[in-house]
């Protein structure tokens, strides 16, 4: 299909997704918690944010995944 979709974490049992961004373009991240925790970040077109998004997963830097995957 010709897009690429970038992920960092684990997709193993998440129980809420936050999409920011617009799915149309596309120009997406989707963050992808349990129990209110992000577990991992997939983006499409945003290569910045999926190394923002890595650094703050291997760092356990929440507030940091807030902002990046905010509504």
């Amino acid at each position: 299909y010709g897009i690429r979709i970038n992920v960092v974490g684990s997709l193993d049992g998440w129980d809420e997704n936050v999409v920011s961004g617009d799915t149309e373009k596309p120009d997406v991240l989707v963050g992808y918690r349990k129990e209110g925790t992000t577990m991992a970040v997939a983006s499409i077109n945003r290569d910045r944010d999926n190394l923002r998004a890595e650094v703050a997963l291997e760092t356990s830097d929440e507030q940091g995944l807030n902002n990046l995957t905010r509504e």
